[in-house]
């Protein structure tokens, strides 16, 4: 079956939701009590959860409450690196913290979403299509190439 797309328009406070907090436990949330644990809950407090860490409560936040928040993914961190907008080596934790700081107001979501594109189409983990790249005048990685 095809995955749906969920957008804040489609998800009700009525929708439920199974939330795993540990393997083979889950528990259904209504989206209302989602938007009420995530809004009393600092991010900590939710990373401090066994199987939750700053990526899930960043996705949460960005996709699930409109926050603007930049989840940081395998993609991400990958072009993030190449980029040079972080440091070489650096983690999907550190380079969340490092590109936070960088990106502007109301530009988190459309700026991860246009780096997960780059990820998965030019900027490949094993073979990146560097003569293709859009940003292959500031990149890094193309420049060493």
């Amino acid at each position: 079956q095809g995955a749906m797309r969920i957008t804040r328009s489609t998800v009700s406070p009525k929708t439920r939701f199974r939330v795993s907090v540990y393997p083979f436990q889950a528990n259904t949330m209504t989206s209302a009590r989602c938007r009420f644990a995530a809004v009393k809950m600092p991010s900590s407090t939710l990373c401090a959860i066994k199987g939750i860490g700053v990526k899930t409560v960043s996705i949460i936040l960005c996709f699930g409450l409109g926050r603007d928040v930049f989840p940081v993914d395998t993609h991400v961190n990958r072009t993030c690196t190449r980029i040079g907008f972080v440091p070489e080596k650096s983690t999907p934790d550190k380079t969340h913290r490092l590109m936070s700081e960088l990106i502007p107001k109301d530009k988190a979501l459309s700026f991860h979403m246009n780096l997960i594109k780059l990820g998965k189409t030019v900027c490949l983990a094993r073979k990146p299509k560097c003569p293709l790249c859009p940003l292959k005048k500031i990149c890094q990685h193309c420049q060493k190439a």
